[in-house]
């Protein structure tokens, strides 16, 4: 389990523990299952019925959360509303910007995502060499619309799942940031390129 989302559930309160199991329906399985447990260490009795409803909840979110070929819940299970909760660009966004634009914005946005200085820079460094490949392989070889897809795939994949869990917390909770602001910025930049290429390619 992450230990950083353990270490946050022990540091609560119990009021703020009885939370997850009050609104047990927008939090995934593993805080629940931490949020249940301390409070159980902690001397916190259930009745009977209560426990059958919650362990019930946690049978449908596991097999939710677990689906195998689920993309959309591997993404999703861990986006809450919670206000507390810490407001990240989400791992679909990231991934999406990775591939239709390149993996270079999906990086910037992780990067902002990200605390650790190093790791911030470490992703930046990723989106980069992804886009110095496309561009050099594109010099070799055409590239097809959907090769470069699927390379910016292969960056936005490392992204989202080896720098999230690295960075982030494969279990952290958060809040979904809008992506109004970086979708703006993309296509800023990538539909002048569009026309240039389209413009200079004839």
């Amino acid at each position: 389990m992450d230990s950083t989302l353990e270490a946050e559930i022990t540091s609560k309160s119990d009021s703020e523990l009885e939370v997850y199991l009050i609104d047990i329906k927008k939090y995934n399985s593993t805080t629940i299952k931490l949020a249940l447990a301390e409070l159980q260490k902690r001397g916190k009795e259930f009745t009977t019925l209560q426990l059958e409803y919650i362990e019930s909840v946690l049978k449908t979110k596991v097999q939710e959360e677990w689906m195998p070929g689920s993309t959309k819940s591997r993404y999703t299970r861990n986006v809450v509303t919670d206000t507390e909760a810490p407001a990240f660009y989400s791992q679909t966004a990231i991934m999406v910007f990775s591939i239709l634009f390149s993996v270079i914005f999906g990086a910037a946005m992780m990067s902002i995502n990200i605390k650790n200085k190093t790791g911030k820079w470490i992703v930046i460094g990723v989106g980069i060499f992804f886009l110095v490949c496309i561009m050099v392989l594109s010099n070799f070889i055409k590239l097809s619309s959907l090769i470069v897809m699927g390379i910016n795939a292969i960056g936005g994949s490392l992204l989202t799942e080896y720098f999230w869990k690295k960075y982030i917390g494969q279990n952290t909770l958060y809040r979904a940031k809008p992506i109004w602001i970086p979708l703006i910025i993309s296509l800023t930049i990538t539909i002048p390129l569009i026309f240039l290429a389209i413009y200079y390619g004839d």
